[in-house]
């Protein structure tokens, strides 16, 4: 579906599931009697899981997001497909700001295509420039498909690039080395953000740099109440 199309199909039922998990139903349940309810399709379920996050667990990752100042001059360790996937997605104006306050694209799949490659490398020069990191490690998740020939590109463009040194590679347990990192991991993965004490968002900052428009999901109203599917089980 058309990203746009794709918007305005979810817009509606962005506040029923939301009210839906800040009231304790477990995500994935809402979203279940949602689909069953309204019949939404897998990619409009897909949608809606990435943008509604609990009011309470939004608030956590919030107060983990770390300002720029904190990465200069220090090792900068960045989740690849992720961080690549997400500004591909800004740069073609499909990129929302989610309930926590994070920036993703709303893709089903990790990967990037190959003819947004030279976009998404040019828009992360320009956050890496802006960040001013001692060194960079980009890590790309092994089991996908062509990840290597990714590393092995995106290492020889931000090395011609920038004066630090810069590592990339596809790996095995990309989540696990984001986590263990001492340093500020770089990416939008919630599985992640929840496991760290504090995280950057890349495409978050560069939309900043670039004052970029990005979708933002409807606030719940201040009075009022919307009525919601009552979940089996």
């Amino acid at each position: 579906m058309e990203f746009k199309l794709l918007l305005e199909s979810i817009e509606k039922y962005l506040l029923v599931v939301r009210r839906m998990v800040d009231s304790g139903i477990p995500k994935r349940r809402a979203l279940k009697a949602a689909q069953r309810t309204w019949g939404l399709s897998n990619q409009e379920v897909q949608a809606i899981y990435r943008i509604v996050w609990p009011r309470m667990e939004a608030l956590a990752r919030a107060g983990k997001r770390a300002p720029t100042e904190l990465l200069q001059g220090h090792d900068l360790i960045i989740d690849g497909y992720n961080v690549l996937v997400g500004l591909a997605a800004l740069e073609q104006g499909e990129a929302v700001i989610c309930d926590d306050g994070v920036v993703r694209d709303l893709r089903m799949s990790p990967k990037i295509e190959e003819d947004e490659v030279d976009t998404a490398l040019e828009l992360l020069v320009e956050y890496l420039e802006h960040v001013q990191p001692s060194s960079v490690k980009v890590l790309f998740d092994a089991p996908v498909s062509g990840s290597g020939e990714l590393a092995a590109t995106v290492e020889r463009h931000l090395s011609e690039e920038l004066d630090v040194p810069v590592k990339a590679a596809a790996v095995k347990g990309v989540d696990e080395k984001l986590v263990n990192f001492p340093g500020v991991p770089v990416t939008s993965d919630s599985g992640v953000i929840d496991r760290v004490p504090a995280f950057h968002d890349a495409v978050r900052e560069v939309a900043v740099l670039r004052e970029k428009e990005v979708w933002h999901p409807p606030s719940l109203p201040e009075t009022g109440f919307v009525k919601a599917p009552v979940p089996e089980g």
